[in-house]
């Protein structure tokens, strides 16, 4: 066997093990839960309640619930991969702001919700949250905004489609997890490893409802060509508002708050 053959069997098998451990890691290098709360609506000033529900295979989960008078409608946040509710405290005002009452909850596995995150279970946990929103006293459907961002903008796409709200915000969100790891990691390491997995392409064309997507210019976790790729693909009333910032500091800037009061005021 020729120095070559060996080298290449050597290659191969390092290539396999790599792969081998990225697959049984994935959910592991996908999700960073955080059981500690950090915060909590009153530093916002915002008055709040706990929310307490339960996904569709009995995983209990928790929120908040802010509740304004003469609110605009309701609101269902998706916040993303990492931490729980309370690392997203500026998400939640910027939407309580705007005139909703809001629902923000944790995924399983984040925050005080039970259980470990996988790409179903976000999913079966959105919805479980949309239908408790739903019975709320005095929710609209006609009134009933959802946002995402990033990994919960596939979680807010998905609810969209079943649940079908009024309008959908997605910040920062990805065509599928595979093409935002790719732009990271070597595509030909990830793609296998990842699949198919939040493959927001394949249902971005079912949406309904008008979309808005906000995306950062400067975003390092996730390129804004991403979501243009998602933007593009997207059927019927669609906006694609672009700001200066990063993936996590959105709030900071004038032109984030601007496209998102303004898609808000053309339907309330």
């Amino acid at each position: 066997m020729s120095m070559f053959v060996k080298l290449m069997i050597v290659v191969v098998v390092l290539l396999a093990s790599i792969m081998a451990a990225a697959y049984f890691l994935r959910n592991k290098l996908t999700y960073f839960p955080d059981k500690h709360l950090v915060g909590l609506p009153l530093q916002m000033g915002l008055e709040y309640r706990d929310a307490n529900f339960t996904s569709a295979d009995g995983t209990k989960l928790a929120g908040w619930i802010v509740e304004k008078q003469n609110a605009r409608g309701w609101a269902l946040v998706c916040h993303g991969n990492g931490g729980n509710v309370s690392y997203n405290l500026e998400l939640l005002n910027t939407i309580a702001k705007n005139g909703f009452n809001v629902l923000i909850f944790d995924y399983r596995g984040f925050g005080n919700s039970e259980g470990t995150p996988t790409e179903e279970g976000l999913y079966a946990d959105t919805i479980a949250a949309a239908d408790f929103l739903m019975e709320q006293p005095g929710f609209n459907p006609h009134r009933f905004l959802i946002y995402g961002h990033s990994i919960g903008a596939a979680a807010a796409l998905y609810c969209a489609i079943e649940r079908r709200p009024s309008e959908l915000i997605l910040e920062a969100p990805f065509s599928c997890l595979a093409d935002a790891a790719a732009s990271h990691y070597p595509a030909f390491i990830v793609r296998p490893v990842l699949g198919r997995q939040y493959d927001n392409m394949a249902r971005i064309g079912k949406l309904l409802c008008p979309l808005l997507i906000v995306h950062g210019m400067t975003d390092g976790v996730i390129p804004q060509s991403l979501g243009k790729k998602l933007f593009d693909e997207a059927k019927g009333d669609k906006t694609f508002a672009s700001h200066p910032n990063g993936h996590n500091n959105a709030h900071d800037c004038s032109e984030y708050e601007n496209a998102v009061r303004d898609f808000i005021d053309r339907f309330y």
